[in-house]
This record gives C-alpha cells, structure tokens and sequence, in this order.
C-alpha cells in the first residue's frame, strides 16, 4: 500500500477559512451586514428590534436591560425569551440556546433571510410539550439547552407581527379576567348559601359557625 499522504496544515485552513465566508445568496442583499456581525450582537440586535417594532406598533414594551435575566422583552405583561437565527447553507435557522427553566412566558424565534424576516412564537409550555418542534440538546450529556431548526419558509412573515402580538394580548386579557372574577363568584356564591341557610332557620336558632 502506498504511503498515506500527510495532512496539508495550509489547505485545511484554507478550508476552515472557507466555511466562514459569507454564503453568496447574501452578497449585494440587504442583509448581508448583519451576516456579518458577531453572535453575540445579532442576539442583542434581535432583542432591540422586538422593542423597537413592537413600541412603533403602539404596544406598551420594557426590556430585561441584561443578558443574565429570564426574559429579554416585556411586550404588555407578557414576558419574551428572544432567538435570533440568520438562514444557512441549508437554507435553515439553528435557533440556539432554548431553555426549559427560564421564568418567560412566550419564546420568539426571529429569522432572517438576506431578503426577508420571518417570526415564530410559542408559549413556554409548547415548547416543553415539543409543539415549537423538536430540540436538540446543545452538548453531551446536557439538558439545559436546546437548539431548534426551522426551515426558512416555514415561519411567518414579520409584517404579521402585529396582528400575533394582538391575539396573545387577548388570551392573556382573558386569563387574568378569569383570575379576578372566579374568586369573586365563589364568594358570591359563599353569600347565597349562607342566605339561604338563614332564611330556613328558626328565629334565635344558632347558625353552624356559631355551634
């Protein structure tokens, strides 16, 4: 056998510089600068966009003012972990760094394409149940953080924002309806009974607390 060739140091850096070029569907389109941010500016540049576009869409908005909080935005009282992913090669998003244990109440995934953004949002117990699709543990032998992949496509379009942000402020409006009034019919509900045991009772008659 004849002898195996070593290693070209110079082509596998050439390689590896390769992979990190940015993909020619982004030259020349309007997105071709945030593809070349760093990760960790493209995650704060996501969270200021939420903040942004949903304060110019009228919603009352705060944001987290850190990295190391559960959630990022605040949009009304509902509290948003942000994800932000750029298409890649495979003409996918890799939304990285999802987590079970978080206090947030709905999870957003913001993708952009070179020409386009696209937005998914689910609330934390969907993502649990797997409804947001399937996760991927981000390490071996680690259950704290999960990646997941959506297909560009498969996503809606963020000039949908609005009417989204709308519908959860109505579902959350009717939860916290439901808080206020459910206690206020037990203790009318309380009220009636004990009216009606009063009434079928004999003048001087001690009633059952008092027994």
């Amino acid at each position: 056998m004849p002898p195996k060739p070593k290693p070209d140091p110079k082509q596998i850096f050439l390689d590896v510089i390769q992979t990190k070029i940015v993909h020619a569907k982004w030259a020349g389109s309007p997105h071709e600068a945030f593809k070349n941010l760093a990760n960790s500016s493209k995650g704060d540049a996501g969270e200021e966009f939420l903040a942004k576009y949903a304060t110019a869409l009228g919603f009352a908005v705060e944001t987290s003012g850190g990295r190391l909080g559960d959630w990022d935005v605040k949009i009304e009282k509902s509290r948003y972990e942000v994800k932000l992913a750029t298409e890649d090669i495979s003409g996918a998003f890799q939304f990285n760094h999802i987590r079970y244990d978080s206090k947030y109440d709905y999870l957003i995934c913001i993708g952009v394409t070179p020409n386009g953004i696209e937005f998914g949002i689910w609330t934390k117990g969907q993502v649990a149940e797997g409804e947001a699709g399937s996760l991927v543990s981000m390490g071996k032998n680690q259950n704290s953080s999960f990646k997941l992949t959506k297909r560009v496509g498969l996503l809606t379009d963020i000039g949908q924002l609005e009417k989204e942000l709308n519908r959860l402020k109505k579902i959350e409006l009717k939860k916290a309806t439901k808080k206020v009034v459910a206690p206020r019919k037990m203790l009318a509900k309380k009220a009636a009974v004990k009216k009606a045991v009063l009434r079928k009772m004999s003048p001087g008659e001690a009633t059952p607390k008092e027994r």
